[in-house]
């Protein structure tokens, strides 16, 4: 009604044009979108008449106001502030843990309180996240505390493609009768094996009484494969390396699933069908190591490529996903976009995640600068789904992308006033009779993340949004005490620096020149001329390239 009655007070009708939007919630640039199409607005129509509609009938105060003075700090922006007569509500609620696990299965613990105690259903909850690969965790975490939940806008972490055709490649090393495993790829990456060749080895292994693998090792005595012999017996000949390096060499499974990559050039397949999704699968085949490696940790000698299978088995065969019962909703920030929940869980709050690596790292400024506002926006949009209690959390310790990472915690999260801010007293969330105890998460086999002793204590600094000197926070580092919580640098191994023009050496492909070197994420795409005559595109990580 108020920019009908401000159109009406225009008597030259075919002039009018309205345009809504918000520049603080412009999130989709990787799609293509253009936040200068709103800023820029007025210059290319000097006669708008602007109206700012500041109300906010969603949230509570706490919230908004955390929401503006997060957003303020972006210079790409209307100059706005978001407003509520709902009241001031809750503070914003804040947990350090100790781990990623941990993480999740506070955000557990915190919902199970609440829907025992009979102040929420399931439905009231959603968990929000920067990376589709954190769902991971947290799926886990439900299934085991028997918590429904539902992936909105995406896949469950096991379902999703890139993670089924690893888990095929292990259930083949592990069990070589899975015929349905080693159909799903012998073509993955695409080896010029037609359907028809795979039909004759069918028929061959039943009329034999032999499994479709073993049919595989007898290609010379199957009649009209000739073309395809080769690729088969290369492809058999993968899997019995692969067999080997468990049962003979005793690799671990992290090793093994970095092997796979490499010798099947699976990384190079998955950039090659489509780049623009290219980090997200890349980022869930790691959050899958990150996996195994807690697997391997957890059983110590007793760790096997067949536990292993046996576990994720357990939690991937339960379907948590049927839309007719109470669900908690798990989903990315983007996904959220539009989206209003009674209660907020937005976890991962770390530079390096949260604002991403590569917006923090961007060789460029201007670059750099213009991602960071990205994600400064897609926190403001995270904060504001929140309607009447918002939790944000991070970890300590996080393992991802195969290396335990120790990050700050996000510049988002410290843009917030301390006064906005509940970091002790209660539960991740608390409710009822939760508010002013202080409760121990434990996830199984893990540390308790944090501890009301102030002897259990650990200081570190940061600034704050608003504070004159720097301010101390008491998270318990516990077990990790050791860790030198100030660094904000992952524990990788070195990797070398390759500039075109270099001469390089692969122990399969052998010698060539690079080419072309493209920054890709958090890596690189290297494309080498090998001397053979063959071009290809390999990911720096992956590629164990040597300089010669």
């Amino acid at each position: 009604n108020l920019l009908a009655n401000h159109l009406n007070e225009n008597n030259e009708n075919e002039k009018n044009l309205c345009v809504v939007g918000d520049d603080d919630q412009s999130i989709y640039k990787f799609r293509g979108a253009d936040i200068t199409n709103i800023l820029n607005f007025e210059e290319h129509y000097p006669n708008t008449k602007v109206i700012k509609l500041e109300q906010n009938y969603r949230s509570t105060a706490n919230i908004l106001d955390a929401a503006n003075a997060v957003i303020k700090n972006n210079n790409g922006r209307k100059p706005k502030a978001l407003w509520t007569d709902k009241g001031e509500g809750e503070p914003i609620y804040y947990k350090l843990f100790e781990s990623d696990l941990n993480e999740s299965f506070g955000v557990v613990d915190s919902i199970m309180s609440a829907v025992d105690n009979g102040y929420a259903n399931y439905n009231d909850f959603a968990v929000l996240y920067r990376t589709n690969a954190q769902s991971r965790s947290l799926e886990e975490a439900m299934i085991r505390q028997n918590i429904p939940y539902r992936i909105v806008g995406g896949i469950n972490f096991y379902q999703r493609r890139e993670i089924k055709d690893i888990l095929a490649y292990l259930r083949i090393i592990d069990n070589s009768t899975d015929s349905v495993s080693i159909n799903r790829i012998i073509n993955v990456p695409k080896r010029g094996i037609g359907t028809a060749s795979i039909e004759k080895i069918t028929n061959y292994s039943f009329e034999n009484g032999i499994t479709f693998f073993d049919s595989l090792h007898e290609v010379d005595n199957i009649n009209g494969i000739s073309r395809a012999k080769a690729k088969l017996k290369d492809f058999t000949q993968l899997i019995d390396d692969y067999n080997e390096m468990v049962y003979e060499k005793g690799i671990s499974i992290v090793e093994l699933i970095d092997t796979i990559i490499e010798t099947s050039e699976y990384d190079t397949y998955l950039y090659d069908e489509d780049p623009e999704k290219y980090d997200d699968r890349m980022e869930n085949i790691n959050e899958l190591k990150s996996k195994a490696k807690s697997y391997e940790d957890e059983n110590g000698e007793d760790a096997s490529l067949s536990g292993f299978l046996a576990d994720v088995s357990l939690i991937a065969d339960i379907d948590t996903t049927d839309e007719t019962i109470d669900n908690v909703l798990l989903m990315t920030l983007h996904s959220a976009k539009g989206l209003e929940f009674p209660y907020v869980f937005i976890v991962g709050m770390e530079d390096n995640l949260f604002p991403s690596y590569g917006a923090l790292n961007s060789l460029d400024y201007n670059e750099s600068i213009e991602a960071i506002e990205e994600e400064r926006r897609l926190a403001y949009v995270g904060i504001t789904r929140a309607m009447t209690k918002l939790a944000l959390s991070g970890a300590i310790s996080r393992f991802r992308n195969g290396n335990y990472e120790h990050n700050e915690p996000s510049m988002f999260y410290r843009e917030i006033p301390d006064h906005l801010i509940n970091t002790f007293s209660q539960r991740l969330m608390p409710f009822g009779d939760d508010v002013g105890k202080r409760v121990i998460h434990k996830a199984p086999g893990q540390f308790s993340s944090i501890s009301t002793k102030e002897s259990d204590n650990k200081i570190f600094t940061f600034t704050r949004a608003g504070a004159t000197q720097k301010q101390t926070r008491r998270p318990k580092i516990g077990a990790l005490e050791s860790l030198a919580f100030s660094s904000s640098k992952t524990t990788s191994l070195p990797q070398q620096n390759f500039d075109v023009g270099d001469r390089v050496k692969h122990k399969k492909f052998g010698d060539g020149t690079i080419t072309d070197v493209t920054p890709k994420g958090n890596d690189k795409v290297i494309s080498v001329s090998f001397d053979d005559g063959k071009n290809l595109k390999l990911i720096a990580s992956f590629s164990k390239l040597e300089k010669i």
